[in-house]
Order: C-alpha cells, then sequence, then structure tokens
C-alpha cells in the first residue's frame, strides 16, 4: 500500500515541481544565449534583456529551494487539514504509511531540485566560458589524487575521506527531513483551533524552534577557533575533542531525535486530535 500512496504523491505534485524545473531551463538557456549575443551584437534592447533574464534567473535560483519546501508544505496542509483531508483520512491505510509516504516523496523533490540547480549552473557556465563544464569536472575527478586527499584530511580532521563524504550526504538528507517534520508538526499544531490556523502554527513554530535552540546547544558539537595539531577544536560543552566524523555522527543523532519527536507528534494530532472544522 505504501507503494500505492508514493505513487499517487508524485502524480499530484510532479506537474507543479516540473512547472519549476522548465522555468528555471528556459531562464538558464536565455539567460545564457543572451549574454554570448551580447558579445558580439551589441544591442540597447538585447543588453536590457540580458540584464533582466539575468536577474529572473538570479532570483529563481535563490528561491528554488524556497518554492520547494513552501509548495511541499502547501501540499501537506491540504492534503491532511484541508477540504482534501477528508479523502486522505478515510483512505484505509495507517497514519504511518501516510506519513512515510509524505516524507519520501518530499525527499526525493528535494534532491531533485539540488540537482536540477547544479545541472542549471553547470549548462550555464559553459555557455559563458566556452568549455564543456561537465567533462572537465569528470576529468578533474579521474585525475584527483584522492590518496593525499584522504591523508590530509585524516591530518585535519581525525577521518577519512570516504567517511567525511558519506556521512555529509547522510547528513545533509536528515537536516531536511528534520526541516519538513518541523514545518510540518507546527503545521498540525495549528490545525487544532478552529479559527486563526495559521496564526497558531506560527507561534507553534516559534516555540519548537526556541526549544530544539537550547536542547541543541546542550547535544550538539561547538567549534573552537583554536586548532590543536591540526585537528579542528570540537567539543561537546567542556567535554574531549571530536574527530570531525564523530561531530557528524551526533549532529544527526540529534536531527533524527527531533525530527521522530515531531512526526510522532504528527501522527498523534492527526490521529487522535484531527481537527478539519
Amino acid at each position: 500500500m505504501l507503494g500505492k500512496l508514493i505513487k499517487y504523491e508524485f502524480k499530484d505534485t510532479y506537474k507543479l515541481f516540473c512547472l519549476y524545473y522548465a522555468i528555471l531551463a528556459v531562464l538558464t538557456v536565455l539567460g545564457a544565449i543572451t549574454v554570448r549575443s551580447s558579445e558580439f551584437i551589441p544591442s540597447t534592447i538585447l543588453t536590457i534583456i540580458m540584464a533582466l533574464t539575468m536577474i529572473a534567473y538570479i532570483i529563481m535560483m535563490w528561491i528554488l529551494g524556497l518554492i520547494t519546501i513552501m509548495a511541499l508544505c502547501s501540499r501537506f496542509n491540504k492534503t491532511m487539514y484541508g477540504d482534501r483531508g477528508y479523502l486522505t483520512h478515510t483512505l484505509p491505510v495507517t497514519k504511518a504509511s501516510l506519513l512515510a509516504s509524505k516524507y519520501i516523496v518530499a525527499i526525493v523533490w528535494c534532491i531533485a531540485s539540488v540537482a536540477v540547480m547544479f545541472l542549471s549552473v553547470m549548462i550555464f557556465g559553459s555557455f559563458l566560458s566556452g568549455e564543456n563544464l561537465f567533462t572537465s569536472l569528470i576529468f578533474e575527478i579521474s585525475h584527483a589524487k584522492w590518496q593525499a586527499l584522504d591523508e590530509e584530511c585524516r591530518e585535519v580532521l581525525g577521518c577519512g575521506l570516504v567517511s567525511i563524504a558519506v556521512l555529509t550526504i547522510i547528513a545533509l538528507i536528515v537536516i531536511v527531513m528534520h526541516l519538513l517534520s518541523f514545518l510540518w508538526a507546527s503545521i498540525s499544531i495549528g490545525q487544532l483551533a478552529n479559527e486563526k490556523r495559521r496564526l497558531l502554527s506560527i507561534f507553534a513554530g516559534i516555540g519548537l524552534w526556541f526549544v530544539e535552540f537550547l536542547l541543541k546547544r546542550l547535544v550538539q558539537p561547538e567549534t573552537y577557533s583554536t586548532v590543536v595539531d591540526g585537528l579542528a577544536n570540537l567539543r561537546l560543552g567542556n567535554g574531549p575533542i571530536l574527530h570531525f566524523d564523530q561531530a557528524l555522527l551526533i549532529t544527526i543523532a540529534a536531527e533524527l531525535a527531533f525530527f521522530a519527536i515531531e512526526t510522532l507528534l504528527i501522527w498523534f494530532i492527526s490521529s487522535k486530535r484531527l481537527n478539519l472544522a
């Protein structure tokens, strides 16, 4: 049943996100063409078009991540607590499966947005530089001195390059999951009110953020400006020095804990305190 829920989530969201990606693609190509054309065909009109296109492109690049998160929150609110909530909560599925499908699809769209932004920058850069940046990137990766980089990472950060790469990717995914659970939990608390739900959601978000901020100060490693034997001074309060991978593991654990608590809160409200009035 989880597979059908995921399929339905993708079917209900792909048009919106594909529209965002199409707009960015058009701005990427149009911006690259106008910039290149202005070098060979001096024209006031072309310069104005280039400037406007570049501004639109930069704005779109900056806000695509924000648009992605806002779209996911809007859909969550509509399908869980809006008019479509009546249909959602009558489906013969558990709340756990329902939330799991939403998280999975949301993470996929967040990763897709990052990938689209990366491709856009590479394509735009290729047009501007006159060389294929994809080929250059592959060349740099294939000719990199990975053993030397790994040894340098061990000396500076206390752990290998592979560990850093894997844990960093996991940490980024977990942080996005926590961001979604934080926003969705705020929305869920807001729907407890019959009126002024958005206002309650905002205050709930502020309250959750404040509590999490205080807890993070206790459990997440602090980075000091001093350097001891080439290792960044990462500590838990006045505790022992931590290696970079240890600090990442603590951060991942903390983010997962907040994610789990907020997800349980969402599950409890949507199961026991659902208010579609």
